[in-house]
């Protein structure tokens, strides 16, 4: 069976996703939130065969800083830990 990392997965398009890959029952399904620990993240890239990245910052009270971070630099890691 193969597996699908969701990142964002507490997110609107996360979940929707989630719900439907479930529901269909031919994936399993890797999930990763902002709760979820970087660990956690490298153990579910090895276990991925393939990733849906809807992880990213949406407020629009969130600082530059936490935008960047969430937005870029989870992108930034995924494909360092990728490569």
């Amino acid at each position: 069976m193969k597996s699908v990392l969701v990142t964002g997965s507490k997110g609107f398009l996360g979940k929707t996703l989630i719900s439907k890959l479930k529901r269909d029952g031919k994936v399993n399904v890797l999930e990763f939130d902002r709760s979820s620990s970087l660990d956690s993240l490298s153990d579910a890239l090895e276990q991925a065969d393939f990733i849906a990245h809807f992880a990213g910052e949406v407020r629009p009270s969130c600082s530059d800083e936490e935008f960047v971070t969430s937005n870029a630099g989870l992108t930034e890691l995924l494909i360092e830990r990728l490569e």
